[in-house]
């Protein structure tokens, strides 16, 4: 997970700061995000973009079962992917930069990480879809 939470992450910070530096130099153009949270899509199934020389992590039964709680979790309150583009389409169209599917998912996220900071404590595991 590492790769793909640290890639979240690196899109997110430059998205922010290429939509400043757009703004600042007057330019006509937006960014948007896309935060998505759950999304009925088969990424809990795939394992082709995974880089080679890294070892399977769905082998570890730990793992595999968090695995299968965000599979679980995208099926009772994924989006389908086409109303997911739909809101993209529509962030597009009024400049919103934030797309946010589940905003109370991505909110509890930013409130995890105020939790966290003040006395710098170690992020903790969470449940999938939280």
């Amino acid at each position: 997970m590492s790769p793909y939470v640290a890639s979240t992450f690196a899109v997110l910070g430059m998205s922010e700061n290429l939509e400043i530096e757009l703004r600042t130099a007057g330019e006509s153009i937006g960014v948007s995000v896309l935060c998505p949270g759950p999304v009925k899509t088969r990424m809990t199934e795939s394992e082709r973009n995974r880089l080679s020389g890294i070892v399977s992590t769905l082998a570890d039964p730990v793992r595999r079962s968090a695995v299968d709680r965000l599979a679980d979790t995208t099926a009772a309150s994924g989006l389908e992917p086409c109303h997911v583009a739909e809101m993209v389409v529509d962030a597009i169209r009024t400049s919103r930069f934030f797309i946010l599917p589940h905003p109370d998912m991505a909110l509890k996220g930013v409130e995890r990480h105020i939790a966290w900071m003040p006395d710098g404590t170690a992020p903790g595991a969470r449940e999938a879809g939280t």
